[in-house]
């Protein structure tokens, strides 16, 4: 006869306060992470993305694994044309289908994020910003999103980081959804159209930011900025101590070769390279962060601003041009004998461009800046140990 277990109400306190806990890292393992940068770079140029597996661990979360998704091109170039909806239900399918794979084979199932590649900040945009809210609506703020560059992991240093979006961005959509709703039922009560629900609002949160136009007011309202859409999360990488011995014994292993070639061939020290092809040695690493050559990333770079400052402009032009609309509103109601509610409806009714779009500008031309500061100081340090060199010399 089995006993039913009972907890004590503090650990049962306890557990539900772990689960609203918010994480303060993420931990990823190395093979994971080596997979994802097979995929991204395998796929250059084009922007490929994934899932995230793995477990929420109290304030940590652990990537323990991941798999690819098909891109759009395999299937667009189909015998029949796909639109955006079914294109979503065939990747929901194929998702539902890996995940149902690996819990049969006992495998960590659990979907913790996602991750893209990206090039220079290309990812803050609005289909990158739509899929992790969806991703944090249905999973929590727990869920996070994988960023890595692979042209600039070229370059010798891992550009790869865990961003996510913040809760003041959250309460800035469903604040603006509020007033969206609200315009609709102040539209239908001045249309004299009868609905049921009017009144009632039909959720906290839309299903997609398309939903919603974040106005100027709710900006000013909650002092919301360009850097307060993602947050970066402190991102480290894990591997098995099975690993970490391979790792150790294969870099004491080229080691003693290098040593043992030395002493066994008659080339002179100096002669690398001579010594390395006739010893048959491979080293471990490459020398690619020791490129001194700046100018294609930063010519790419400045075209990258170029063109993000241009957009931006045309959002400022948008948004004078609604002031002006909105000016002329206000001299017309003035003109005509119209109640409160009515110069507000009329007011409120003016088309205010979304300020979603200059935010999203505004934060990949500051992260092109930041990304260009710290190559300019990398570069100017790797100059001056060059001119010391070739001094020395």
């Amino acid at each position: 006869m089995t006993q039913a277990v009972e907890f004590d109400d503090a650990f049962v306190k306890e557990m539900e306060e772990e689960k609203k806990k918010d994480i303060t890292n993420v931990s990823i393992d190395g093979l994971a992470l080596l997979k994802i940068i097979n995929h991204c770079t395998e796929k250059i140029p084009a922007s490929v993305s994934g899932t995230l597996l793995g477990l929420n661990v109290r304030d940590k979360l652990e990537v323990s694994n991941c798999f690819p998704l098909p891109t759009r091109k395999i299937e667009e170039d189909g015998p029949v044309q796909l639109t955006e909806e079914q294109i979503k239900e065939e990747l929901s399918r194929y998702q539902l289908s890996v995940l149902k794979n690996y819990r049969t084979v006992n495998v960590d199932n659990n979907t913790v994020g996602w991750y893209q590649s990206t090039y220079l900040e290309s990812y803050v945009n609005a289909v990158t910003i739509d899929t992790q809210y969806s991703y944090q609506m249905q999973f929590g703020s727990r869920c996070i999103l994988l960023i890595f560059d692979p042209l600039r992991t070229r370059r010798g240093n891992l550009h790869l980081k865990a961003v996510r979006l913040t809760k003041k961005f959250l309460n800035a959509i469903r604040t603006s959804f509020e007033d969206t709703q609200n315009l609709d039922a102040l539209k239908k009560k001045h249309s004299a159209k009868k609905s049921s629900d009017t009144d009632a609002l039909r959720s906290q949160y839309p299903s997609s930011i398309e939903e919603t136009i974040i106005t100027q007011e709710v900006l000013t309202k909650l002092n919301f900025t360009y850097e307060d859409i993602f947050e970066q999360v402190p991102l480290e990488i894990n591997n098995s101590h099975l690993v970490q011995s391979y790792l150790s014994n294969l870099s004491t292993h080229s080691f003693h070769q290098l040593q043992s070639s030395i002493s066994e061939s008659s080339l002179e020290v100096n002669d690398v390279d001579a010594l390395l092809e006739a010893t048959e040695f491979t080293p471990l690493s490459t020398f690619d962060n020791l490129d001194l050559s700046s100018a294609p990333f930063l010519e790419r770079a400045i075209e990258s601003l170029i063109e993000s400052n241009d957009y931006l402009t045309s959002e400022q032009n948008k948004y004078q041009q609604y002031q002006r609309r909105l000016q002329q509103k206000q001299f017309f109601t003035k003109k005509k004998e119209m109640t409160a509610d009515e110069q507000d409806f009329a007011l409120k009714s003016v088309a205010q461009p979304n300020q979603i779009d200059a935010l999203m500008m505004s934060n990949q031309m500051n992260q092109t800046c930041d990304s260009i500061g710290l190559f300019a100081s990398q570069s100017v340090s790797k100059l001056y140990l060059a001119d010391a060199l070739f001094k020395h010399d």
